[in-house]
C-alpha cells in the first residue's frame, strides 16, 4: 500500500517502477508533511467530484478521489511514524 499511495500522490522518484521498498523510504525521509499535504491537496482539487461538470467524468473523478484520500492517510501515518521513530 506504501507504493500505491507515493504513486498515488506522485511522490514517486524518477525512474522507480514499480517501486521498492528503498524508494518508499526515500520518500518518506526526503519530504516533508507540507510537501505530502501540498501533494495531496493537488490531487484533490482536480479531482473533486462536485469540480466536474461532466456526470460521467464525476464518478471517475469521485474514485480517484477516494484513491488520493486513501494515499494520503496511509502517507502521513507513516511519515508520522518516521519522524516519531517508530518505524
Amino acid at each position: 500500500m506504501r507504493s500505491e499511495a507515493i504513486k498515488q500522490l506522485g511522490l514517486a522518484p524518477v525512474g522507480t517502477t514499480p517501486l521498492s521498498h528503498v524508494a518508499v523510504e526515500q520518500v518518506l525521509v526526503n519530504r516533508t508533511e507540507e510537501e505530502l499535504r501540498r501533494a495531496y491537496r493537488k490531487l484533490a482539487a482536480k479531482y473533486h467530484p462536485d469540480k466536474q461538470k461532466d456526470p460521467e467524468m464525476a464518478e471517475a473523478a469521485a474514485e480517484k478521489f477516494k484513491n488520493a484520500n486513501r494515499a494520503y492517510k496511509v502517507l502521513t501515518d507513516l511519515h508520522v511514524a518516521k519522524v516519531d521513530g517508530v518505524l
